[in-house]
């Protein structure tokens, strides 16, 4: 992770070439955002078009993110419980 905002749980992950080239950095990275997942956070995850020509509709979004996570309105899932299977 590269970024955190703990008070909206929200996360920012830069995905560089790096991410896709070295093998133990994806899988640390994956794991990492999963155990995020499991918080309920959400994991933003960033590319090189997110800070360069697509840097105000990525601005927008995490505006929004914000906003949401740190009203309180982070996890919009169902209150139902889950299904199991047997």
């Amino acid at each position: 992770m590269d970024l955190a905002y703990p008070d909206a749980r929200v996360a920012i992950e830069y995905e560089s070439d790096l991410h896709r080239s070295d093998p133990r950095v994806f899988r640390k990275d994956l794991t990492c955002g999963e155990h995020l997942k499991d918080v309920d956070w959400w994991l933003v995850r960033a590319t090189a078009d997110d800070v360069g020509p697509l840097a105000d509709d990525f601005a927008e979004r995490m505006r929004r993110l914000l906003t949401t996570g740190t009203a309180g309105r982070h996890d919009t899932r169902s209150r139902h419980p889950v299904a199991t299977f047997t």
